[in-house]
């Protein structure tokens, strides 16, 4: 369905009223950012020129400022909870207002106090979005790291992360065989010691027999030296030898 400028454009502003993002916009409505933009900002100001018009109008006649005498929007109201430190929640609930509302008055609240910056992040990541940079804010002040060190980390991240990933892996793998080589080592060692004990009961095997076998020498020798006793005495007192 092809839509005329000015139906997008009210297309556009019903779903940045809902409280979508740029993002979501952009996907619904098939135009970019900058278009978004430019159709949100003509609002806007169309909105202040209204309304600037309505005040002039009720300043220069008194009959129609006290004949509509009423309390503060919905939009102030919001602001002005905003600015106590309310939290979306609370300005829901105390307002009686959709999600979508309060999101809108808040990013209109922002504008006002100069958050652009802010303002331009919510657009273009959301709400998700902002939720996975507190988180990230809240690890690195967990960490001790200040934005600097945090920006230089996703710097390297950004145009190292590749390398850096590569080096674990390889670094992982290295450890993992380092291990194997430790537990290989260790069967090894103790092998050797089991080798050991072995060896050891097998000298002292031997060291015993040794021992016996030299008890042995030791007898036959006295018992030789016995025998040339006897033969000596027996050549001297013996004639017939």
């Amino acid at each position: 369905m092809i839509l005329t400028r000015e139906e997008r454009e009210r297309f556009v502003i019903d779903l940045y009223n809902q409280g979508k993002n740029y993002r979501e916009i952009a996907k619904e409505a098939r135009i970019s950012f900058r278009e978004i933009g430019v159709i949100v900002n003509k609002a806007i100001k169309e909105k202040e020129t209204m309304e600037a018009k309505l005040e002039n109008k009720a300043d220069n006649n008194p009959d129609f400022n006290s004949n509509n005498q009423k309390q503060p929007s919905l939009s102030g109201q919001a602001y002005a909870l905003f600015s106590q430190g309310k939290t979306p929640k609370d300005v829901a609930i105390e307002l009686d207002l959709r999600e979508s509302q309060v999101t809108k008055y808040q990013r209109e609240y922002w504008k006002l106090e100069d958050l652009h910056d802010l303002n331009s992040v919510y657009q273009e990541i959301g709400g998700e979005g902002i939720t996975q940079l507190l988180r990230l804010y809240k690890c690195s002040k967990a960490g001790g790291m200040d934005t600097e060190n945090t920006v230089n980390l996703l710097e390297i991240a950004n145009n190292d992360l590749p390398e850096v990933e590569n080096r674990y892996y390889r670094i992982k793998k290295e450890v993992a065989h380092l291990k194997n080589r430790i537990a290989s080592s260790e069967r090894t060692v103790n092998n050797m010691e089991n080798q050991i004990v072995t060896s050891s009961h097998t000298l002292d095997s031997y060291r015993i027999s040794c021992e016996q076998e030299q008890s042995k020498l030791k007898s036959l020798h006295e018992e030789k030296a016995g025998l040339r006793r006897m033969v000596r005495r027996f050549k001297r007192h013996n004639e017939g030898y």
